[in-house]
């Protein structure tokens, strides 16, 4: 027989995932890939092959999707976030071509929130919190179509989109529209 309470100290969430923090990039990544965007999780790129010397970078999240360079996602489960964490991930993204750069920690003071999200606009960084991450996910929830979601989250990170994904969006809404129009018509 199985006993909870006797085990319940050895089942913790630590023990759900491979490295601390990886359920913070899993939580962003679910979002992106139910947006459409294709995504890589702890992506490594030698810039070796760049003519750098030996250094290996390695992104959490990287969001792709047709006619856009990458989204880079940096998240950090820390207790203690500081100015050398977002100046790591700017360092990283000077290095790769990137249309969109997300920082996420999991847990800030308002203080902090306010200070880093400055500092990270700065730097063209999208910056969230715990809290403001709900938020922006639940928006992105909030969309009925992938086309919605993705130009929303372009939207909030500054990236234009292809003009072929606005033209499907018009044409599905245009065929949308004229479906409408008939059935009202009879």
């Amino acid at each position: 027989m199985y006993d909870s309470e006797s085990n319940s100290d050895k089942f913790t969430s630590r023990k759900l995932v491979l490295k601390e923090g990886e359920w913070l990039e899993r939580y962003i990544e679910v979002f992106l890939k139910l947006s459409g965007f294709k995504t890589i999780r702890n992506l490594r790129i030698n810039m070796d092959k760049r003519n750098y010397s030996d250094i290996t970078h390695e992104f959490d999240v990287v969001a792709k999707l047709n006619g856009i360079r990458p989204i880079y996602v940096e998240c950090k489960d820390v207790n203690y976030f500081n100015k050398s964490l977002v100046d790591a991930f700017v360092g990283k993204l000077t290095d790769v071509d990137w249309s969109g750069a997300i920082l996420v920690t999991s847990n800030l003071s308002q203080n902090s929130l306010i200070r880093y999200k400055n500092y990270c606009d700065r730097k063209c960084i999208t910056f969230f919190d715990g809290n403001t991450i709900d938020y922006f996910l639940e928006d992105i929830a909030s969309k009925e179509t992938n086309l919605e979601r993705q130009q929303f989250i372009a939207d909030k990170l500054g990236i234009q989109l292809p003009d072929e994904n606005r033209s499907i969006f018009l044409r599905i809404f245009n065929w949308f529209k004229r479906r409408l129009i008939k059935t009202n018509n009879y």
